[in-house]
């Protein structure tokens, strides 16, 4: 907890297995909403965030435009 009010951590990866508001998963994820930080819950979000982040560092990342269409 104190890593996460001091700016320590930068994500968290927290699959909830506990019920109740007392539990560490409750404490975990409201420090995360708290303090501003992104947060997964799910197995498979885990899995396609460190997806990502290992493509990501494996290549430089570019900004395309984008094209606005209008609709009639």
């Amino acid at each position: 907890m104190d890593l996460i009010k001091d700016g320590g951590v930068q994500l968290i990866m927290n699959t909830p297995v506990g019920k109740g508001p007392r539990s560490d998963d409750f404490q975990i994820r409201r420090a995360a909403v708290q303090y501003r930080v992104p947060t997964i819950t799910t197995l498979s979000g885990c899995e396609a965030v460190a997806n990502a982040i290992g493509a990501m560092k494996q290549r430089e990342m570019q900004v395309c435009p984008c094209r606005t269409t209008t609709r009639p």
